[in-house]
């Protein structure tokens, strides 16, 4: 994970274990954020920033050993919006860090060849 700003946003990279899963969703994927993380008994929940256009969330079942014939590591529980839309749902601080990490994508994807 490569922390890129001063609110901590992490670029994920394709060696990250997430990476995988983001790409299966939005194959043309090229810049990814980790906006949250929420890790919850079974499960941990995540939300990413997918180039500067996306917003995707998913779970994946966390490893228990009692479980391991049953667990699937598939993400499920997927959601997608035009960042747009996600914008709306931000107030005061959250918007604000999420202005810085927007831009840091758009300047990630300004540096990519295409």
């Amino acid at each position: 994970m490569k922390y890129l700003n001063p609110y901590k946003a992490i670029q994920i990279l394709p060696e990250h274990d997430l990476f995988p899963h983001v790409k299966k969703i939005v194959p043309e994927a090229r810049v990814i954020h980790i906006l949250t993380h929420t890790p919850s008994q079974f499960e941990d929940i995540y939300a990413f920033l997918v180039d500067d256009n996306l917003y995707v969330s998913f779970e994946i079942e966390r490893y228990r050993a009692d479980y391991v014939s049953s667990c699937s590591y598939e993400a499920k529980e997927i959601e997608t919006m035009h960042i747009e839309s996600y914008r709306r749902y931000l107030r005061g601080s959250s918007a604000k860090e999420f202005k810085v990490i927007f831009q840091n994508a758009k300047y990630l994807l300004s540096q990519i060849e295409i």
